[in-house]
């Protein structure tokens, strides 16, 4: 199965970014300007899991650029099976922007996963996306309203599935996922396998949600059931926790803890 990276990229900060890109043997396809990629960078106490993370506003983009990036996304869409639309939106680009892709990706048949929030999200959600994957402050700023109990969250998980989108993953930290599809829903619970960092006893939060994305979207691509993706997700949310950034999760612990995701159907 092929992935294809897309996306804008420039500067000296780009160009550490395709280095690496190289190293790990991540095809991509980027869209090349004149303006600097953001840095973003996260400060983790190894014993006390604590995060400080620093994210920069992207570079600012404009209109040609959001045209060049729905012709490039065009290109793929013949031979794709599933495009994956994460992030926020740099500034500059129009915030339906991932309404457009979704409403393109529909005329080619193509599934498309949505891993966004505030506007831009809302945007997408008119065009029904196949799946969205949220997070409880992401999923609460949507609703308007705390969803603090795992049953406030079933009511409200189906009240998006009825009117925006097939099938939502709401990821609730370490209370493991919430899986609707359709009026049918799933409370998987993380593996109960300890894991801290390699030279302490914490754990690094960051790219969790990135891990969970990527393993799910891989998993289910590969034949597997969405339940049997959002298993492996989670459990790749899990062993992230022990580690510095999604590059550095081992695929096999991903495996090993997959197998004790419990998965109860509501």
């Amino acid at each position: 199965m092929q992935t294809v990276a897309l996306g804008f990229i420039g500067g000296h900060t780009g160009a550490l970014w395709q280095k690496a890109a190289a190293e790990s043997g991540l095809q991509h396809d980027m869209i090349l300007t004149d303006r600097e990629t953001r840095v973003s960078y996260c400060i983790v106490d190894e014993n006390l899991g604590s995060v400080v993370e620093s994210v920069e506003t992207g570079p600012d983009l404009d209109p040609s650029h959001r045209e060049e990036l729905l012709e490039r996304v065009a290109r793929y869409l013949p031979e794709a099976s599933l495009l994956i639309l994460s992030g926020s939106l740099p500034p500059g680009l129009s915030v339906d922007t991932y309404a457009a892709l979704i409403r393109m990706s529909r005329a080619y048949g193509v599934h498309t996963l949505i891993d966004a929030h505030s506007q831009p999200l809302r945007e997408a959600l008119t065009q029904t996306p196949w799946l969205v994957k949220l997070n409880l402050d992401e999923f609460q700023h949507w609703l308007g309203r705390p969803a603090v109990t795992l049953e406030e969250r079933a009511a409200a998980s189906l009240e998006m599935t009825a009117q925006h989108t097939e099938a939502l993953v709401l990821s609730m930290a370490g209370e493991g996922v919430l899986l609707t599809v359709g009026e049918e829903q799933w409370h998987l619970l993380p593996p109960a396998i300890d894991v801290h960092l390699p030279h302490g006893a914490g754990i690094n939060v960051i790219g969790s949600g990135d891990a969970l994305v990527g393993a799910m979207a891989a998993t289910y691509r590969g034949g597997a059931t969405l339940l049997e993706a959002v298993q492996v997700g989670l459990a790749a949310a899990h062993v992230n926790l022990g580690s510095y950034g999604v590059p550095e999760v081992d695929a096999t612990a991903v495996h090993e803890a997959a197998g004790q995701v419990i998965a109860r159907r509501l």
